[in-house]
């Protein structure tokens, strides 16, 4: 154990970096108490999904390295990082799933922030995972993470930035009345006309909530039915519920026990046959919709439009205050009242110091730093 400095001057509690490979049973001991709502979805649980579905795969790679960091036994956070393969190197990449964004885990309070920060720079000072690491997708307003990259800049890494995005996010107010004062006028008319156009046709509509559990099995057939039948698929775009290894990813998430977020399914049908979905996060204030799509023969009845109005009312009916939309707009999230500008993402890199270092990314703000999902 040592303190969390730099030179000699203390920055906050006693702290205790430990090294940890892979994730064990209990690596769950390692989450920290007193989550910040924005990032709170990321946990260990959500780690070990993402392990289990996806590595080695994409140009990722085992084995997963957790960093943590703890004050006289109680764990303030912790960072994990796994290989990756950019532009043909191995570096350590800030692991975890891609949506909504990567993160770490940390105790929300400033002296936690900033105490996790310093150890953890100074722990890289001696022992780095590597001459390159890659943070991305990551939030522009995480202060967990941005605290951090301060530290390790104050310690002579040498750090690349750039946007790739900005969010679209939606304020809910807290009585569903009072929604639709901020949704395009027309696009309540045309969701009301489309409900009745579809209720004289099949006779009866719903859209149903549910939280994934142990038994997502049959659900995530319903998903993985309908997102075949989707725009995205047919046109090769990026899919989040066909395939094994996505599979995988949900069905962990819902075996885990204990979270502080849920991972949550809307589902729309007509009759019994469903047409639409809407995949989210959910933390104590915040909805992340992480995917949405629907059966292109039901086009014509708008019914992500119908699906969309029933669960931001059911959001402002259950106490949740933020949409989380995710990057780009067509059009269709600004007629909701979706706006940009408050948060973006962003990708980071960052050079070990020294001259070695620094050649290396002045090398890649020429070449290498390009928009890259993975």
């Amino acid at each position: 154990m040592k303190p969390c400095q730099r030179g000699d001057k203390q920055l906050g509690p006693v702290c205790e970096v430990r090294e940890h490979r892979g994730l064990d049973a209990e690596a769950k001991l390692l989450d920290p108490v007193g989550r910040g709502d924005s990032c709170s979805f990321y946990d260990t649980a959500w780690l070990s999904a993402w392990d289990r579905a996806f590595l080695p795969g994409q140009g990722w790679n085992r084995p997963i390295i957790v960093y943590s960091v703890a004050s006289d036994g109680s764990p303030i956070g912790f960072l994990a990082v796994a290989d990756q393969k950019v532009f043909g190197f191995r570096i350590k990449s800030l692991a975890g799933y891609y949506w909504p964004f990567r993160t770490l885990a940390v105790r929300n309070d400033a002296e936690a922030r900033r105490a996790f920060a310093h150890a953890i720079a100074a722990h890289f000072d001696g022992r780095s995972p590597g001459f390159v690491l890659r943070f991305g997708p990551v939030s522009g307003n995480d202060k967990a993470l941005s605290e951090l990259l301060d530290a390790l800049a104050t310690q002579g890494w040498h750090m690349l930035r750039r946007k790739t995005g900005d969010v679209f996010e939606l304020d809910l107010p807290g009585d569903p009345r009072d929604l639709e004062a901020g949704i395009s006028a027309s696009l309540i008319k045309n969701i009301n006309y489309q409900r009745r156009r579809l209720y004289k046709l099949v006779g009866t509509v719903s859209c149903e909530r549910y939280v994934l559990g142990d038994d997502a099995g049959e659900l995530l057939d319903v998903l993985a039915r309908v997102e075949a039948a989707s725009w995205v698929a047919k046109g090769g775009g990026d899919v989040k519920f066909l395939g094994q290894a996505n599979r995988n990813f949900w069905v962990a998430l819902g075996r885990a026990n204990e979270r502080i977020s849920d991972a949550v399914i809307w589902i729309m049908r007509c009759g019994q046959t469903a047409i639409a979905f809407s995949a989210h996060i959910e933390t104590a204030d915040t909805i992340y919709i992480i995917a949405n799509s629907y059966d292109e023969e039901w086009k014509a009845f708008s019914p992500g439009s119908i699906l969309s109005l029933d669960i931001l009312t059911d959001g402002c009916r259950r106490g949740k205050t933020h949409i989380d939309w995710g990057q780009g707009d067509s059009g269709y999230k600004s007629r909701w009242g979706a706006k940009c500008g408050t948060k973006s993402l962003q990708e980071v890199m960052l050079f070990r110091p020294g001259l070695f270092g620094k050649f290396l990314a002045r090398v890649a703000s020429y070449r290498f730093f390009v928009n890259k999902e993975g």
